[in-house]
């Protein structure tokens, strides 16, 4: 599904309990650097540029923090299982 930006925003900034300022923070708490991991991961890679917009950021930015994020989840089972838990449940809080 291609689910707008502003969107995934909302539904991170309520998924992490944090408000959407924290998330578009240069924090580098794990629990910031986390939600904005997980919303660059959701987005998708053809909106990277868009993303990067968002975050005040250059395109090459978004690219290596994506990659940073992917190579932490192959050996995390429990971020893998973070991720498809907020696929899942982006798609309900779309609808509703």
């Amino acid at each position: 599904m291609n689910h707008a930006l502003p969107v995934i925003l909302d539904f991170i900034s309520l998924a992490y309990k944090m408000p959407v300022d924290e998330v578009l923070s240069e924090s580098r708490n794990y629990p910031v650097v986390k939600a904005r991991g997980m919303m660059i991961l959701l987005a998708g890679k053809k909106r990277d540029g868009q993303i990067a917009k968002v975050f005040g950021q250059n395109r090459t930015n978004i690219v290596n923090n994506r990659r940073n994020f992917l190579g932490n989840m192959e050996f995390d089972k429990g971020l893998q299982n973070e991720f498809r838990s907020l696929q899942r449940g982006l798609i309900y809080y779309e609808i509703s």
